[in-house]
């Protein structure tokens, strides 16, 4: 981890803030869905995916001078948060899709799927983008820091 950590920050910050925030991520969606509805969890998680990918750029920059350096964090960051959050949504409604009876709706419930698969992974390309430009963000932030500028 140590090897990890002193040739490639971009991955460490980038899996250290990743991590956290894919979990965050599945608490927001999961409690937030309740009493927020679904629109009240989208803006607020594609928000964390800017601001934590900043985060993660904002520290590699006082490590790495690589002008892609930040980007390069902020994708790290949404690839793991994305990653983790598909999993554990498809994991989620695979079980509810097991487990439920069968319900009057109008459509069949694997279109249902497909639609829901299909949003998450447009949601997730959003907030992998999202995380690249906060990645970019935070490495500019964080070099004007350095430089007293």
């Amino acid at each position: 981890m140590q090897a990890l950590r002193a040739r490639r920050p971009e991955i460490f910050q980038g899996l250290i803030f990743g991590i956290p925030l894919g979990f965050l991520q599945i608490v927001l969606i999961v409690l937030g869905s309740d009493h927020l509805g679904i629109g009240g969890v989208i803006i607020p998680g594609l928000i964390l995916y800017l601001v934590v990918a900043a985060i993660a750029g904002l520290r590699v920059s006082y490590v790495r001078e690589h002008s892609l350096a930040g980007a390069g964090a902020g994708c790290i960051t949404g690839l793991t948060c994305a990653i983790i959050v598909t999993v554990a949504l498809f994991s989620i409604f695979a079980l509810a899709a097991n487990s439920s009876a069968p319900g009057n709706y109008p459509l069949p419930s694997s279109t249902i799927q497909t639609i829901i698969a299909v949003l998450i992974f447009l949601l997730n390309c959003v907030g992998v983008i999202l995380a690249v430009i906060g990645g970019i963000v935070g490495r500019e932030i964080g070099k004007r820091i350095g430089n007293g500028t």
